[in-house]
């Protein structure tokens, strides 16, 4: 995709794939959904074709970084066998130009495979989360969103199994620069951009995205409902600095809910080079096997996708700065058994969780 120069309109008639503009609807949807639609896609077609089709799809998912084989995290035996008939994953955000050593974990979802109620699950927590970390053996309280950084995948998944009382053992990761790739790939996104994440997108943060990363990225010339570039987009998810972390949280589901929008209108050969770009900026600990169970499972099954934001209301969360840094502070036991009612069903959880078909 061709930029022309920074400041002069923005033509949204630039993009190679065109599309009309959708009816606004707010949809709590998460990148893997995005992924579970493109895989199941190219493993229909997969089927169709026969043998040949399967290790085509084998050599797709060999394109996945995998880096991270073997987690060796902590579990406890009571996580276990709560979650023995649930597969929890860990779905990890990371805020670094590329797959590399840097970078922490901005935006974290604990994606649920519940193959007892055909369901997939969704369960979201604010990066600025006052969490307990163990590194080498000695536990510290800081943000979530620097065990990432601190330890990469397994200290991530280590750091939700200890808090949430969680099972997870594998990992999928995208950075958010493959985030504006996969939005260019599909032809951009439409949100809703208000004056003040206008301002400080254009003042701030589109400046500083070409400054440190080199990217081009044209200015926000209106605000209100439009059409976004995957740089613009990227700028628009990363913004922390209109409203709060849960604000930024609400951006980047909106960005998440634009980009399912645009994918369910692709061809099945869009899909399947879509599925090319996704894979490219993903890193997984998952097995081949593994994720084309998972996929088969949502052809057959067609799950309901249900989400969980954290903190919500009942949780009482505030914001308070120790030692020089401001953290989301709320009882992490309490959290850690709302996700065990959400994921297992064992009784009502939040009104505010939403479900959304995928059939």
């Amino acid at each position: 995709m061709k930029y022309r120069n920074y400041d002069e309109d923005y033509d949204l008639n630039s993009y190679k794939k065109k599309s009309k503009k959708p009816k606004k609807r707010k949809r709590k949807v998460s990148i893997s959904k995005i992924i579970l639609t493109v895989a199941c896609s190219l493993i229909a077609l997969m089927i169709a074709i026969g043998v040949g089709g399967y290790i085509y799809l084998h050599a797709m998912l060999n394109r996945v970084d995998r880096e991270d084989t073997d987690l060796n995290v902590s579990v406890n035996a009571e996580a276990q066998k709560k979650y023995e008939d649930y597969i929890n994953i860990a779905l990890l955000g990371i805020d670094s130009r590329r797959n590399d050593d840097e970078g922490r974990s901005d935006a974290i979802i604990v994606l649920t495979i519940d193959k007892v109620h055909d369901k997939i699950k969704l369960t979201s927590i604010a990066r600025d989360t006052y969490v307990e970390i163990v590194r080498n053996g000695k536990a510290r309280k800081d943000k979530i969103t620097h065990a990432y950084m601190y330890g990469k995948a397994p200290l991530a998944v280590d750091t939700l199994n200890r808090n949430f009382e969680l099972n997870i053992t594998d990992y999928a990761s995208i950075n958010f620069f493959g985030f504006a790739e996969i939005i260019d790939e599909i032809g951009g996104v439409w949100v809703d951009v208000n004056a003040s994440e206008r301002r400080v997108m254009n003042n701030k943060n589109i400046p500083n995205l070409r400054k440190e990363t080199g990217i081009k990225c044209d200015l926000v010339k209106k605000t209100g409902y439009q059409l976004l570039s995957g740089p613009q987009a990227l700028v628009y998810a990363r913004d922390r600095d209109t409203g709060d972390d849960v604000e930024r949280g609400s951006r980047q589901r909106e960005v998440l809910a634009a980009m399912f929008e645009q994918v369910k209108n692709l061809s099945l050969g869009e899909l399947i080079d879509l599925c090319g770009t996704v894979l490219d900026n993903c890193s997984t600990s998952m097995t081949n096997k593994e994720m084309i169970d998972i996929a088969k499972w949502a052809i057959s099954a067609k799950p309901t996708i249900e989400n969980l934001g954290l903190p919500d209301e009942s949780c009482k969360a505030y914001g308070k700065t120790i030692n020089g840094t401001w953290y989301y502070v709320y009882d992490i036991e309490f959290a850690a058994k709302k996700i065990h009612d959400f994921i297992l069903e064992t009784e009502e959880t939040s009104s505010k969780v939403s479900s959304a078909t995928s059939k």
